[in-house]
C-alpha cells in the first residue's frame, strides 16, 4: 500500500502596506509563511535582493531543509 505524504503553505504577501509594486527598487519583499497547526514564519528576499537582514530567506529555507533531510537520514 502506496503512502502519500502531502505538505501545504499559505503565503500572504505581507509587504503590500507599503503600496503597490511600481518598480524593483520600491516594493517589499516580506512575506508570511503559514502551515497547519504550526507558527507561521515571517521571511524576506536576501539582504542582496533589497530584502530583510533579520529575517529567513528562501535560501536560508533551503540550506536548512537540505541539512535537515541530510541529518535525519544519516540518523536513519
Amino acid at each position: 500500500m502506496a503512502r502519500t505524504h502531502d505538505y501545504a503553505v499559505h503565503l500572504t504577501w505581507t509587504g503590500g502596506a507599503r503600496g503597490a509594486t511600481r518598480d524593483y527598487a520600491s516594493y517589499s519583499r516580506t512575506y508570511a509563511l503559514a502551515f497547519e497547526g504550526k507558527p507561521t514564519l515571517e521571511a524576506s528576499a536576501d539582504p542582496l535582493f533589497r530584502g530583510g537582514a533579520a529575517l529567513h530567506n528562501p535560501e536560508d529555507l533551503l540550506v536548512g531543509a537540505l541539512a535537515g533531510c541530510h541529518m535525519l537520514t544519516y540518523l536513519a
